[in-house]
């Protein structure tokens, strides 16, 4: 996990729908220095954590936990399975 792509992603998308950390620490019961840290790419976030700031500010966990971009479908593979790609932004 890029740590800094990810602290950017969170706060861009933090910021997108006007959450303040001190917001975003009352609906994640996770302290606004936790919240920053992670903003600022010093500290590594659990998973738990990952799941609740995810749904927080309404960004797919895979998307979050990457720092941005996006998941398109490509279609159904040969064994039935969908086809994705990534696409960084």
């Amino acid at each position: 996990m890029n740590l800094t792509a990810f602290g950017n992603c969170m706060k861009r998308n933090r910021e997108k729908h006007n959450i303040t950390l001190d917001d975003l620490a009352q609906r994640t019961g996770l302290c606004k220095e936790l919240l920053q840290a992670f903003e600022d790419g010093t500290q590594k976030p659990k998973a738990s954590e990952l799941k609740k700031i995810s749904r927080e500010i309404n960004v797919p966990l895979l998307i979050l936990k990457r720092g941005g971009g996006t998941v398109g479908f490509r279609g159904i593979g040969e064994d039935g399975k969908p086809v994705c790609d990534w696409r960084e932004y």
